[in-house]
């Protein structure tokens, strides 16, 4: 079973994870794994906090992600769904751990409406505490 870890400071919470950083190595583990092996991770789990400036809520949450510069875990998610979606691939499993409620709240929905929608897949996502462990 493959499983990757999107987070930029904590680390997974065994060795059975493959671990990525940032946006572009989440992206580059997903593109390299699928052009190698025709298959994505068994489950991701998503942070979605990952680079400083996420960490300045803005005032007016509806325009959060046009402010910021850096991508988040919710850029992250929107990308692997779209890459599922043009690769005719189900998303994977999915699981969240960040600490932002409304940043994990927003992966968690953007990757049900996909489901919902393009695989007719009424899943169910619930963000949980990095401490809880997976």
């Amino acid at each position: 079973m493959r499983k990757l870890f999107l987070d930029d400071e904590r680390q997974p919470w065994d060795d059975s994870w493959d671990h990525v950083k940032t946006p572009l190595e989440f992206k580059k583990y997903i593109t390299d794994l699928y052009a190698l092996t025709n298959k994505l991770p068994d489950i991701i789990s998503f942070d979605h906090d990952l680079h400083y400036e996420h960490f300045d809520i803005p005032k007016n949450y509806s325009r959060m992600y046009e402010n910021y510069k850096h991508e988040t875990g919710w850029h992250c998610a929107k990308w692997l769904c779209d890459f599922c979606i043009d690769e005719g691939l189900e998303v994977p499993e999915i699981s969240i751990h960040s600490a932002n409620k409304i940043g994990a709240d927003n992966i968690a929905k953007t990757i049900m409406n996909v489901c919902l929608f393009y695989y007719e897949d009424e899943r169910i996502i619930v963000p949980k505490p990095y401490d809880l462990g997976f």
